[in-house]
């Protein structure tokens, strides 16, 4: 039983170390990395703004930690495989409500941090989704600890740390800063799709894909009409923004309304 556990476990800690190498590494690397004599104050303002995805951050762990022990306890279910990617779903919908929440209030968001560290604001949307990512690589990673195929997570989340330092290493002495929050979002990128890809060979469940780019696509497009909007006023601003979320809560609810609907006549 200790192999058969260790066999199992091993792989699963270093998943666990490789996710904070991923979150954590830009830190340690950006002031040995930036070319600027003020590269610590540079570092600062970075894990500043990065402070600004707390609430997405929080709202991904509170999922890791409540999903696990929920997708063991359906696994025997004869509707288990239905159940997940209707949790996947779920998540998309309301972790791209909180990115859009984020950064339409960024006006109020910004001064829970110092004024001098509002030039960094730029890296807020890049590891709002990044942190996104991370969560849909979660709800993916279950058919590998269903299956018995630990191994295959530590494969991926081996190669999400190699594009993490790669990535801090050639950019971010190039173009600052900003290179680190584009390198952990193609990390958690590239770890979620490899992830969607082997487990549909491993442990196939047919996730709704539609369903995802229909939100994503509504929330990147929100997104970037709220980036058209600009007062003076930032009440006025956020204000004229509001409908723009409301409309994605609109497309989610009628979504997911007409599925059940859907299923009932089925």
């Amino acid at each position: 039983i200790y192999r058969r556990v260790i066999i199992y476990s091993f792989p699963i800690l270093i998943v666990g170390f490789t996710s904070m190498l991923n979150l954590n590494l830009d830190k340690i690397l950006l002031p040995k990395l930036l070319n600027s004599d003020d590269a610590m104050a540079m570092t600062g303002i970075y894990g500043a703004n990065y402070k600004l995805a707390l609430l997405m951050y929080l709202f991904v762990q509170a999922f890791k930690f409540a999903f696990e022990p929920f997708f063991f306890s359906k696994y025997k279910n004869g509707n288990s495989k239905e159940i997940y990617s209707k949790v996947f779903n779920y998540f998309t919908g309301f972790g791209l409500f909180i990115f859009l929440g984020v950064m339409f209030y960024i006006d109020i968001l910004k001064y829970f941090i110092n004024e001098d560290y509002h030039s960094g604001l730029i890296i807020v949307p890049w590891v709002l989704m990044a942190n996104f990512f991370q969560g849909l690589y979660y709800s993916l990673s279950l058919w590998y600890k269903l299956s018995d195929k630990t191994i295959y997570g530590a494969y991926i989340s081996i190669s999400g740390a190699i594009i993490t330092i790669a990535m801090n290493l050639i950019i971010v002495p190039k173009i600052g800063y900003i290179g680190s929050a584009y390198a952990v979002l193609t990390c958690f990128v590239f770890m979620t799709i490899t992830s969607y890809l082997l487990g549909k060979k491993h442990y196939k469940i047919d996730y709704d894909i539609n369903k995802f780019f229909l939100y994503f696509a509504s929330a990147i497009t929100l997104y970037f009409i709220s980036k058209y909007i600009v007062f003076d006023n930032m009440w006025v601003k956020m204000l004229v923004k509001t409908p723009l979320i409301i409309i994605y809560a609109c497309i989610f609810i009628i979504s997911e309304k007409l599925y059940l609907i859907k299923n009932k006549s089925k």
